[in-house]
């Protein structure tokens, strides 16, 4: 997992208009390692736009990760953060100190909202393993949750050959993630508002349906053949 905190020189965690800069961690089994050091000064924006240009060239830099450690923010700063899929922690003290359970906390948050999270819809057969989701119509029912809870459980299981994704923008973590996740990622914009985002596994996907799966000789199925789950002599 990646973490990001704002840190003053002394790694403790403070505000963003403070004195300081994003410092990006990594964990390796039990150890926190820093991989990067960003600077974001808020303080240089004359105005809106440049405090969203500031704080989102920062992001930009994150490599996946989507959450900020922080001592405090203001509101506007929060609502440009969440705009780009970045989820706010605010925490003080050494950043050693905090990491550990802020990991833990936004791991147990994943799997409570993987029992809950929409499931994409099935379009068509199983066979063709094509799914869809209107990610904006999503994120309003499901007001507690943001992309990455949605998407993910469903990216990560697998069992599909290609996901289409409605959204308002492609979400950061998921460029970022796709090579992790072995996956391409395809962006159209609509002729409407909106963009169509298609997702495909690199290595083709594998759909729920049983008859699918390629057949292979078998000779204890009396010289016929067996698919990948079961026995078809």
């Amino acid at each position: 997992m990646r973490l990001a905190a704002y840190v003053d020189p002394e790694n403790t965690i403070t505000g963003l208009k403070q004195k300081g800069s994003v410092r990006l961690y990594d964990q390796i089994e039990d150890e926190w390692t820093e991989v990067a050091d960003l600077s974001m000064d808020v303080n240089e924006a004359e105005d809106l736009e440049q405090l969203q240009s500031i704080i989102k060239d920062t992001v930009g830099m994150f490599g996946g990760c989507s959450v900020l450690i922080a001592e405090d923010m203001t509101g506007v700063m929060n609502a440009i953060l969440e705009s780009v899929g970045i989820k706010t922690w605010r925490s003080e003290g050494n950043v050693y100190d905090v990491l550990g359970y802020v990991a833990s906390e936004e791991e147990r948050e994943l799997l409570e909202s993987m029992a809950v999270a929409p499931e994409p819809l099935l379009q068509g057969s199983e066979c063709a393993g094509k799914y869809h989701i209107n990610l904006v119509e999503t994120l309003k029912t499901y007001t507690k949750l943001n992309s990455r809870e949605i998407l993910l459980p469903f990216l990560m299981r697998g069992g599909y050959k290609s996901l289409e994704i409605i959204c308002e923008h492609v979400p950061r973590w998921l460029e970022s993630d796709a090579e992790k996740l072995n996956v391409t990622v395809h962006s159209k914009t609509l002729s409407k508002n909106g963009i169509r985002v298609i997702v495909v596994p690199k290595d083709g996907g594998n759909s729920a349906c049983s008859s699918c799966a390629p057949s292979v000789p078998l000779s204890s199925c009396g010289g016929g053949s067996r698919r990948k789950g079961g026995c078809c002599g």
